[in-house]
């Protein structure tokens, strides 16, 4: 029901960035309702909000009310801070209602954090990257379809009064008060 996959099973130490694909399958039977998923990060990884715009809070968990077709979750990891190597877990808890019945579940990723030297060496997955490509490419064509305005800057002009409009101005504000 739940699968999740990651760009490249390795992150760069510092300044690293991957890409998690998060597949929720719906029963060919009955809907799923009132589906939450939530990310768990572990310390010095951070997440932007997922790229598919589903309502997500800013501890990256996400609310569907109603599964009716299958869903594709991305979400964008990177290194907040200097990361020692090793091997992290990211943690994927989701509960949902399936024929009026509670279902709860948690899944770990295995996440290697490596050194940059060998960045190079990292093999992406060509399915996330085809995915995370075209979504990229279908916000950007939606921000294509939106016009903006664009108004030229307001320029003040700073000028001298004579003494004529200096004493008009304030005798004139003067009998307005009175």
């Amino acid at each position: 029901m739940i699968q999740v996959k990651l760009e490249k099973n390795q992150l760069e130490c510092f300044e690293g960035l991957n890409h998690l694909w998060i597949h929720i399958s719906r029963p060919a039977v009955s809907e799923i309702v009132n589906f939450r998923l939530r990310l768990i990060l572990p310390k010095g990884v951070g997440a932007q909000k997922n790229l598919n715009h589903f309502p997500e809070d800013e501890d990256h968990a996400v609310t569907v009310p109603e599964i009716i077709k299958d869903i594709d979750l991305i979400f964008e990891l990177f290194t907040e801070e200097e990361l020692l190597p090793g091997r992290l877990f990211l943690t994927i808890a989701f509960s949902y209602l399936l024929n009026d019945r509670l279902y709860d579940g948690k899944k770990q990723i295995p996440l290697m954090i490596v050194p940059e030297e060998m960045s190079d060496q990292i093999a992406p997955d060509s399915e996330v990257v085809s995915l995370v490509e075209k979504i990229k490419r279908d916000r950007a064509r939606e921000w294509g379809q939106h016009s903006f305005v664009v108004f030229p800057a307001v320029q003040t002009v700073e000028y001298e009064l004579s003494p004529l409009e200096k004493k008009y101005r304030i005798q004139g504000s003067y009998e307005a008060f009175q």
